[in-house]
């Protein structure tokens, strides 16, 4: 959850315990969200993640989140190391298209 840097040695949040927590899927019907299916999360004694603990993690997110206003032909390159990415919603039937790349030497 936290590896360093392949380049800067920097210790990094490199985890997703807060998307793939049930909590987040509770809205969405046709996702399993009963304990121990795959869209859950648990510390690595099997233990569940307190409620309250996801909540500070999904407030730190959105403490240091930045909205970046994407508009047709532009290109954002991303270190998911140093800065996590994630999109927010959009408008069914508007067209968009995302393409990804990965780039890496890294061997962590």
């Amino acid at each position: 959850a936290t590896p360093a840097h392949p380049i800067t040695g920097e210790p990094t949040w490199f985890n997703g315990v807060h998307t793939n927590h049930r909590s987040y899927y509770e809205d969405a019907a046709h996702v399993d969200t009963s304990a121990g299916s795959p869209m859950d999360t648990e510390y690595a004694d099997g233990s569940p993640i307190e409620e309250q603990t996801i909540a500070l993690i999904r407030a730190a997110y959105w403490n240091h989140s930045v909205a970046v206003q994407m508009e047709g032909g532009d290109i954002a390159f991303v270190d998911n190391m140093l800065a996590a990415h994630g999109r927010m919603g959009w408008v069914p039937g508007h067209p968009r298209k995302v393409l990804l790349a990965h780039f890496s030497d890294a061997t962590w």
